[in-house]
């Protein structure tokens, strides 16, 4: 089905702005009216309400009233991620007697969810009702006739087909994954040109089995974290003995392509074996074809061509232009801060201090952060962290967190 766009004006303000980062989040609505999505954009466009969505859906058409990297009013959730990380999808007709155009509004409703998951590389979990944001009764009319699930399983169908017929390129993979690997390095001094040269080798550019199964674009193995309990299942090919031998093996799954993103960082600055970093030559690394070479001597990758396959890639499609960041931190004057913790309970605090410092921070789950290049190592909570160069701890976790707001005061 074609989708025809009609565009609310940049100087409409009913929105939270640009989204940060890509969307996360499909969201349903009902209109609770019988009007087409002809005059239900057409009122959208008069100003008259507050509410503003992504798509207007009926029987007949789709109508794109927002861009998909821009926020909508919609969810009822104020800041949060109804309104400021999901596309909002408005079925038309829900208040129509009769099964004639409200169910094939709501079929292509389904095809479209379907669709934006799948270019948004979301697993089926990411499709919300606006009652999950809000706890308003809508999508009524689903939620009226037990439609909900039965609506999944429809765009769950459409999500199937769709991933078997839709095939990205790489240069329209690449548009999806670069600002978050370039965020990467802001985080986690892992070179972009490097992060995005693995995606494309390791995921076929999101076509290979993993990435649109398991929404992963590399092949971390689900034995690297015990703790991981999302995992998928495959035969995969290694270098063993002088040649390739096949073996099953379990790969770590993800809810998100983003989320498969950051969890590559998490690896690659926390990985440890017989108490020693392995990757810790690479944070930092600002040259692609030395970077190229110490993760594969750090035994990320067995196959001998791995390091001159990821510099190809780099140099073909030009990766090496995302790397530029390396070179604006004294510009952009960025502390590197680690926070690190240890026990569960302390975790929300130290949330709360990532949340706050966003982008000059990373969060991690350790005992000793002593090989961490940052320049400060914020330790939240009692248990001691080794290498720690600030503590933050209270009597309890309220006193713990009224600390972290004098920490997050002083910087």
């Amino acid at each position: 089905m074609n989708i025809k766009q009609w565009l609310l004006p940049e100087s409409d303000t009913r929105n939270f702005g640009k989204m940060q980062g890509k969307y996360q989040y499909i969201t349903i609505h009902n209109t609770a009216n019988r009007m087409p999505a002809q005059a239900e954009s057409q009122y959208v466009h008069s100003g008259q309400g507050e509410v503003t969505y992504h798509f207007a859906v009926d029987d007949k058409e789709i109508i794109q009233l927002l861009p998909l990297d821009m926020t909508a009013w919609h969810a009822g959730d104020g800041r949060g991620n109804g309104n400021l990380k999901s596309i909002a999808i408005e079925i038309c007709y829900s208040l129509d007697k009769g099964d004639k155009r409200y169910p094939r509004a709501e079929e292509n409703a389904a095809w479209l969810a379907a669709k934006l998951l799948v270019e948004g590389g979301l697993s089926m979990d990411r499709l919300k009702k606006h009652q999950d944001w809000s706890g308003k009764y809508c999508p009524h009319r689903m939620l009226d006739n037990k439609g909900w699930e039965p609506f999944k399983k429809r765009a769950g169908e459409y999500m199937k087909e769709l991933q078997n017929t839709t095939k990205l390129s790489t240069e329209d993979f690449i548009e999806k994954i670069k600002d978050a690997a370039v965020d990467g390095w802001k985080t986690h001094e892992i070179l972009p040109s490097l992060t995005i040269a693995q995606a494309i080798l390791e995921s076929a550019s999101g076509n290979s089995e993993l990435a649109t199964k398991a929404n992963a674009l590399f092949g971390i193995k689900a034995h690297t974290d015990p703790s991981w309990t999302n995992v998928y299942k495959k035969e995969t090919k290694e270098w063993s003995g002088g040649k390739y031998i096949t073996i099953t093996a379990d790969f770590k799954a993800y809810k998100s392509w983003d989320e498969s993103l950051k969890d590559r960082l998490t690896y690659l600055t926390t990985r440890k074996i017989n108490g020693k970093y392995i990757y810790q030559g690479l944070i930092g690394e600002t040259d692609y074809k030395v970077a190229a070479q110490k993760i594969k001597d750090a035994g990320y990758a067995t196959s001998p061509t791995y390091p001159q396959n990821l510099i190809n890639l780099i140099e073909k499609y030009n990766l090496q232009k995302y790397d530029e960041v390396t070179k604006d931190d004294e510009k952009l004057n960025i502390d590197k801060i680690v926070i690190a913790y240890w026990n569960d309970g302390d975790l929300a605090n130290a949330l709360a201090l990532l949340n706050v410092l966003g982008n000059r921070a990373v969060l991690t789950r350790t005992l000793d952060a002593t090989e961490y290049k940052w320049s400060e190592v914020v330790q939240v909570g009692g248990t001691e962290i080794k290498g720690a160069t600030k503590i933050i701890k209270g009597a309890t976790r309220k006193e713990t967190l009224q600390k972290v707001a004098e920490y997050v005061k002083e910087k």
